[in-house]
């Protein structure tokens, strides 16, 4: 019986006191026994075929504000992990926790090696992917499940697709709720009368509709969060912007696009997603990192045409209808939308002294990705005590 391996990758980000910092935190108390992680570990468990191998990277991350130790959710996690699998030979868990953080942050560069704050996380990613020489990694989030066998074939299938095509970086599906239909409102029609940054269910599922009439669509400006699979060329050359507040996918894929890369979806390729039931203040949390991240795109992406001559209109026509709806909009009308939910005067010094600092300190790290993936990130002799093995 041939043995096929595959490497996923999930980054698990904890909070105490501050929960509107992310839209799944996983809550402490819940952890070990119904939080997110446990139900994801165990989908891959049960629906791993017994002729696969599966290598799980665990990237630990926490709040900005939170007071808990790297030791602390190490332990927490290795908990569930033991709790969950027990004696499954057919399942590797390795987490990069406290002595890589303190390893990595050993490096001397203008890139910021954190584990606080989504985008941080996902540079952890690359950067495992890159260390132990990972060929194809799938990425998750910890607040989606697993539904099947075909799944596992499915990744198998990808990566041969990705391999073939030089200038493709990855492959993304789709997230979907438990009745495996879109995850998003069935509402179809924009309203002018509304505000622009409400209407973004309706642009998502426009999107959703074009591509479930294409089982594959080539090249796609969007893949969808937490359901990707990439190869390492990619994770060499592309960073993550860890000044991007939401829609990390998204912006990931604008900034491979600038290094010759593109991405396809393949509807059928799919998770459910479940993520914790929000509050009416993480709901408005959530629209307001919504409005400023699409004013920082907007910005960010006019720049990086310039500097990397690629034409505007190009980048919008790639990622029709979403984002490109709001990122090709007039600045104006964007900046009058969103003083409906922010002080003028407060996105005034967004705009004007944290955007310019951010963008610029983004693209310098963005220049410097491939060069310094290319050096010795950590000694060879340090990296078997780099994981934590379980």
């Amino acid at each position: 019986m041939e043995i096929h391996k595959i490497n996923i990758g999930f980054p698990i980000y904890f909070y105490k006191n501050q929960p509107f910092d992310y839209d799944h935190p996983t809550k402490i108390k819940d952890f070990p026994n119904k939080g997110t992680v446990s139900r994801l570990i165990g989908s891959i468990q049960k629906n791993l075929p017994d002729n696969f191998r599966v290598d799980i990277f665990i990237i630990l991350g926490k709040s900005k504000k939170e007071g808990l130790s790297n030791e602390e959710i190490e332990r927490l996690t290795i908990q569930v992990i033991k709790e969950k699998i027990r004696k499954d030979k057919r399942i590797n868990f390795y987490i990069l926790g406290n002595r890589a953080f303190k390893e990595l942050k050993k490096t001397k560069s203008d890139l910021i090696i954190d584990n606080r704050g989504y985008g941080n996380i996902r540079n952890l990613l690359l950067i495992t992917q890159v260390i132990f020489n990972l060929p194809f990694l799938v990425n998750l989030d910890d607040d989606e499940i697993i539904k099947n066998r075909e799944f596992f074939f499915q990744v198998k299938k990808i990566e041969e697709k990705i391999k073939r095509k030089r200038n493709l970086g990855g492959i993304g599906g789709l997230c979907v709720n438990q009745k495996l239909s879109p995850s998003i409102s069935r509402v179809r029609k924009i309203n002018p009368r509304m505000n622009i940054f409400t209407q973004r269910k309706i642009i998502q599922q426009q999107l959703i509709e074009k591509f479930t009439k294409e089982k594959w669509t080539f090249p796609a400006g969007v893949v969808f969060g937490g359901i990707n699979v990439i190869k390492k060329d990619i994770a060499k050359n592309v960073c993550y912007d860890p000044y991007i507040l939401r829609g990390e996918d998204i912006d990931f894929i604008l900034n491979a696009y600038f290094r010759g890369y593109s991405f396809g979806v393949l509807s059928n390729f799919n998770v459910i997603h479940r993520p914790p039931k929000l509050s009416s203040a993480q709901e408005k949390s959530k629209l307001l990192k919504d409005i400023l991240r699409f004013l920082y795109e907007k910005r960010k992406i006019e720049i990086m045409s310039q500097r990397y001559k690629i034409p505007l209109n190009k980048i919008y026509t790639l990622t029709q209808p979403y984002p490109a709806f709001f990122l090709e909009r007039d600045k104006k009308e964007l900046l009058k939308e969103a003083s409906a939910y922010i002080k003028k005067e407060d996105l005034e010094r967004r705009i004007r002294y944290h955007f310019p600092y951010e963008i610029k300190k983004f693209i310098r790290m963005y220049e410097d990705w491939p060069f310094y993936i290319k050096k010795e990130i950590i000694p060879k002799k340090n990296i078997k005590n780099l994981l934590v093995k379980i």
